[in-house]
């Protein structure tokens, strides 16, 4: 016959033992089902956070893109009218006059030099406003010295560069036109 005094000496100790296991497992399964509540609890507001952050970034980066979109259309138009002034004054032989400068000066568009802006956008239409940027440094410069129109090397090397601003800014309209497109 088996002894079982030494296992348990009588039923009610055995339930206590019996209860003392199953109250330790029940208490470490409640801190494992606590510690996942805790961490479920603090990493939800860091979610919800980084989904408004997101929201807000693709809406800077959609309202920059419709400024530059229109800013660029408008460089486009002024580019084009600074070569036709270009154009009627050198074939009246004219001097450059500071209202001539004036009517020819463009002006970079400002929302370029708005980097937070910028660094919503791909390298590539960056890369593009850069370029137009200098482009449109390089003719200032030209018309601020220039004093006549006469020249025709000076005045083909200026409206090709306008030629160039126009090209450029229709680019840079292009690449904002298939980021927005819908895939």
């Amino acid at each position: 016959m088996i002894e079982t005094s030494a296992l348990c000496s009588s039923g009610l100790h055995c339930v206590f033992q019996f209860q003392n296991l199953l109250s330790g497992f029940l208490a470490v399964l409640a801190a494992v089902g606590t510690a996942f509540v805790i961490w479920r609890a603090t990493s939800l507001p860091v979610s919800h956070q980084r989904e408004r952050e997101k929201i807000s970034q693709e809406r800077r980066r959609n309202h920059g893109c419709l400024l530059l979109s229109s800013e660029m259309q408008t460089l486009g138009s002024r580019a084009h009218q600074a070569g036709a002034t270009i154009r009627v004054v050198a074939a009246e032989n004219h001097e450059v006059t500071d209202t001539v400068r004036q009517k020819t000066f463009l002006a970079l568009p400002t929302v370029i030099e708005n980097w937070e802006v910028m660094s919503l956008l791909p390298p590539e239409i960056v890369q593009l406003c850069l370029s137009l940027g200098r482009k449109i440094d390089d003719h200032n410069f030209d018309i601020a010295r220039a004093g006549t129109f006469v020249d025709e090397r000076f005045r083909r090397i200026i409206l090709e560069r306008i030629g160039a601003v126009g090209v450029n800014a229709t680019q840079v309209r292009q690449a904002i036109a298939n980021l927005q497109a819908p895939e």
